[in-house]
């Protein structure tokens, strides 16, 4: 072999036939052996190394990285999608309802209840058909189909952000929606009301 190389340390064949040969000859065994560099040019060897006290720091901050992230998990997971089909529909009377589902995850062990709420703008609807609040068991995904019901005046540029509210038993999450509809410039929906 010539030196140091990754072959001849991941073998290590060769330490047991030298071992068991030196044995038989009446010698000292570890003529060949695991060791360092230095150790080998100076003869000492010393349990205390920078290496000892660097690997159990490095395994004890990422253990406890991991911990952190873990504990930072909320007890439920929320995505706000848009509905399938139309974006928006113009109602009688002008009004725009937007189709939206909720994907909730509740990462608890227990069964919740999660009611579902607008919190910025008062004169807006919101329907969930199946009714609210929506009981999702432990451990389990659900996504609820909801309505969403404005006036057409808000609409300015064709769209407008609404923050929705998902709350339970020691959690309330906001997310931020973007509701669509009908640009400024359509007159039959202005001054209408949900």
């Amino acid at each position: 072999r010539n030196g140091l190389q990754m072959e001849c340390i991941g073998c290590a064949q060769c330490i047991d036939a030298c071992d068991a040969v030196m044995k038989k000859v009446g010698r000292k065994p570890g003529l060949i052996r695991y060791s360092s560099q230095q150790a080998l040019e100076d003869g000492r060897w010393s349990l205390l190394r920078p290496r000892v006290f660097l690997y159990p720091a490095i395994l004890v901050i990422l253990v406890t990285a991991f911990f952190v992230v873990l504990s930072g998990k909320g007890t439920a997971d929320v995505v706000l999608l848009r509905g399938l089909g139309r974006p928006f529909m113009i109602m009688e009377g002008g009004a725009v309802s937007n189709q939206m589902r909720v994907k909730i995850t509740n990462r608890s062990g227990e069964d919740a209840a999660y009611t579902l709420s607008i919190v910025d703008m008062p004169d807006a609807e919101l329907v969930v058909p199946d009714g609210n609040p929506v009981s999702i068991p432990a451990s389990e995904t659900r996504t609820i189909d909801v309505l969403i019901v404005t006036g057409g005046d808000i609409f300015a540029s064709g769209s407008q952000p609404v923050k929705i509210a998902i709350t339970a038993p020691g959690l309330d999450i906001h997310r931020t929606y973007r509701l669509v509809g009908p640009t400024g410039a359509d007159e039959s929906v202005k001054g209408a009301t949900p």
